[in-house]
């Protein structure tokens, strides 16, 4: 996903049996080189009965910080292929911290990098190998029923190989600030801006510029029908 769609910052998780639609990518395309890929990407599909793993920890200091890591290694065959597709050699590292400045300023951070490779090696590096980047930190403060929030993105996609028309590098940040107003536990309003600066080559290939800046405001009205379920 990372090195033939990019990064995307929004709340949606890909659930299990998914499909995601690729662009119609260059590389894709009938008598390319990835032309037996299918034009949409299945996250969940095994493509090598190859187990992977992965570890996490998580740390509570006097009820006051959280710090969180994880490990990720899917062990995957960078050469296997299966019903359109492809097997991606993924591993990543991921740190998390959560705790409270003075004046009940509330901070998050997390920071993710890993490597994700697939295909035959040619001179190095496979045919897509791209490392990858991104960490953020958020501020919010409670004040009544009103919530503020500010958070600061930042990703990279480096693309190590030197396959022709498949260059997955990509580079961009983004500020998002957010308002909350619980009414009522019953009716609660959101707002937020966002702002993504990005450059991204492959935009190229649809005659597109490879700079973008795109803005995105979003405002949201929660309300709850019925009774609250109770807790037994």
């Amino acid at each position: 996903m990372l090195a033939w769609r990019g990064w995307a910052l929004h709340d949606r998780q890909s659930r299990f049996g998914d499909v995601l639609p690729l662009a119609p990518l260059p590389q894709l395309a009938p008598g390319a080189m990835f032309e037996r890929q299918s034009p949409r990407a299945e996250p969940f599909v095994e493509t090598d009965d190859r187990p992977g793993f992965y570890f996490g920890a998580e740390v509570v200091l006097n009820r006051k910080v959280l710090l969180r890591f994880t490990q990720y290694d899917n062990h995957a065959d960078p050469l296997s292929l299966r019903d359109g597709q492809h097997g991606w050699s993924t591993r990543f590292q991921h740190v998390g911290a959560q705790f409270e400045l003075p004046a009940g300023i509330g901070v998050v951070a997390q920071r993710l990098d890993g490597r994700t490779a697939m295909g035959p090696r040619l001179t190095g590096p496979r045919v897509v190998d791209a490392d990858f980047d991104s960490y953020f930190v958020l501020l919010t403060k409670l004040i009544a029923s009103h919530r503020v929030s500010v958070r600061y993105d930042d990703f990279l996609v480096a693309d190590n190989d030197h396959t022709p028309h498949d260059d997955n590098s990509e580079s961009g940040r983004a500020w998002l600030v957010g308002y909350r107003y619980a009414k009522s536990p019953r009716l609660v309003l959101n707002a937020e801006w966002l702002e993504i600066d990005s450059e991204r080559p492959a935009r190229a290939y649809f005659a597109q510029s490879p700079a973008a800046l795109e803005r995105f405001l979003q405002l949201r009205v929660s309300v709850l029908v019925g009774r609250p379920s109770r807790q037994r």
